[in-house]
């Protein structure tokens, strides 16, 4: 059995897959990039699965479930209280601190699509990295092949990346490593150098609907509605099917609304109500649905109708009535940027000031 046929969409990332499984020359790190949610982690298990396919299936349910020494699964951590270097990554984690990491480790292992959400975990630790170290002097025969898991690799402070060097360059010959980031710019040029990289791609709409339907539980309808502003993301469709998404779509013309017209105060207290009611997943969402209607202002310009935004479509001929020399990529481009900054733990209040501001510039200069 190929367990990477269960991975969905990544058609291009498989056959590479299938290419080094066939080879039987597995490279000593694999880099795998690409959106969240769109089936990275779901590969790097299955893969694994693969190349271990002569082993007993308790040794298979053993690597689903993430247990040691078959699989080492590092990921984003809090710090804990008066912890040092000479800890382990969990030695000084609170009770209620581990109880949200195993509730988060469930929820990873149920759905490998689900985007981990560990309170103030916010980097990987070097202890995570030097307890690596440790793993791999474990001696174990039992099965073929083992992996290193980093989850969110992009993560990694410098330090724990200049670390990692050496056992990704020399792991032991059974043991390889996978590091998955969607952001592979953050990685050291010194840490991609020893990994084989392979690409993973967003998800066609048909195929995030399908997944949601068929395999996480939500109703034809509901998926519908969801996949066209998911982006190809299954982690972004389950953080969109916890909110309102007609709400959010108002929201978005609103912001824009008062934005453009630079009613400053206006469109600020939007933003700051829906930090204070939703929080910042919400936020980004926002802006990213923002960026879509956008998307749709642009098909309107150019004679096309299948909006993203049907139910706001006589607001996407007014604005284009109203700014029709605007520079809508320009829009654009403003606003992913600053869905970068919050990805960077930038400051949220500088983040809605940006976004407020440098929109009603825009429409000013565009006038």
């Amino acid at each position: 059995m190929n367990f990477l046929n269960s991975v969905p969409g990544q058609e291009k990332a498989l056959n590479i897959l299938n290419e080094i499984f066939n080879s039987k020359r597995i490279p000593n790190a694999l880099l795998f990039t690409g959106k969240q949610g769109v089936g990275k982690f779901l590969a790097a298990i299955n893969f694994l699965k693969l190349i271990n396919s002569s082993s007993s299936e308790s040794i298979r349910n053993n690597i689903s479930q993430l247990k040691e020494p078959y699989v080492k699964y590092i990921f984003p951590l809090p710090r804990g209280k008066n912890e040092t270097g000479e800890d382990g990554p969990f030695d000084k984690l609170s009770d209620e601190q581990m109880t949200d990491v195993r509730r988060e480790l469930e929820l990873k292992k149920s759905n490998p699509y689900y985007p981990l959400n560990i309170d103030k975990a916010e980097n990987i630790k070097i202890t995570s990295i030097r307890d690596v170290k440790r793993f791999l002097s474990m001696n174990f025969d039992e099965v073929k092949h083992r992996a290193i898991i980093i989850d969110d690799a992009h993560l990694m402070s410098n330090e724990a990346q200049n670390a990692l060097l050496k056992s990704l360059e020399e792991p032991p010959h059974n043991l390889f490593f996978i590091l998955i980031t969607p952001y592979e710019d953050r990685l050291l040029t010194t840490t991609k150098s020893r990994c084989w990289t392979v690409n993973f791609i967003p998800l066609s709409d048909e195929l995030v609907e399908n997944i949601l339907v068929e395999n996480l539980n939500l109703s034809k309808s509901q998926a519908a509605q969801i996949a066209p502003f998911a982006e190809g993301s299954i982690a972004e469709a389950l953080s969109l099917a916890e909110m309102d998404i007609d709400e959010i779509l108002e929201n978005v013309i609103k912001i824009l609304r008062y934005s453009l017209a630079r009613k400053y105060s206006t469109a600020m207290s939007i933003v700051d109500d829906i930090l204070k009611r939703y929080g910042e997943d919400y936020l980004r969402s926002t802006l990213r649905l923002a960026i879509i209607w956008f998307s749709d202002v642009v098909k309107n310009k150019y004679g096309k109708e299948n909006y993203y935004f049907n139910k706001f479509s006589e607001t996407i001929i007014k604005f284009n009535k109203r700014f029709a020399d605007v520079n809508i990529f320009e829009f654009s481009a403003e606003i992913d940027r600053l869905i970068t900054l919050m990805d960077k733990k930038v400051s949220l209040n500088l983040i809605v000031l940006n976004t407020i501001f440098g929109l009603g510039a825009l429409g000013l200069r565009n006038q």
